[in-house]
């Protein structure tokens, strides 16, 4: 079974938080110079919003985000067009954009956001399907071990919040994640 949604983190280990604001150009010249897989479309600036979604690159495929959200700053991808039929594939493809949004901002002179590589903040955001229960744990880890072993080990961390937010787990990774494939 495949989700509606999935989005993917990596975390920020910056001492303070940016101005967010300084990432609409980025993605404003991400769009222009498609620099980025897929079709882009426009930016949406919401840095006002304390804790809130930041600034998002809005594509057709994927969401491109810098977000402060819970008070945790990073990047996030998500993935709302999910074409492939099994969830390991899912998440690698996730993986891959993940990697490129943090490979596109590490290139940026205007602003530094050190990220934290090794671990993974992954949310299904489909809540008749993959609802906040133990039991979608067991549902998913067997897609998620084969996640794991394909980007060198790590563990699956579930993430005990309020059941009402998406079904969420932390995939605490072996090594940095790197590009796949």
């Amino acid at each position: 079974m495949i989700p509606k949604r999935l989005s993917a983190k990596f975390f920020s280990t910056a001492d303070q938080s940016p101005n967010l604001t300084a990432y609409v150009p980025i993605f404003q010249r991400a769009i222009q110079q498609q620099a980025l897989a897929g079709m882009l479309i426009d930016v949406a600036d919401y840095a006002h919003v304390p804790q809130g979604p930041g600034v998002i690159l809005i594509a057709h495929e994927m969401d491109y985000a810098v977000e402060a959200s819970r008070g945790e700053l990073g990047i996030v991808v998500t993935y709302k067009h999910i074409a492939e039929t099994h969830l390991t594939d899912a998440v690698l493809t996730l993986f891959t954009h993940l990697n490129a949004l943090a490979t596109l901002l590490e290139q940026e002179v205007e602003v530094q956001l050190p990220l934290n590589r090794q671990v993974v903040e992954l949310s299904f955001r489909d809540r008749l399907n993959f609802p906040n229960q133990p039991e979608t744990l067991t549902l998913v880890e067997p897609a998620l071990s084969a996640v794991l072993v394909t980007v060198g080990g790590g563990e699956v961390r579930p993430v005990h919040n309020d059941p009402r937010e998406p079904f969420t787990v932390h995939l605490a990774l072996a090594t940095d994640l790197l590009p796949i494939g």
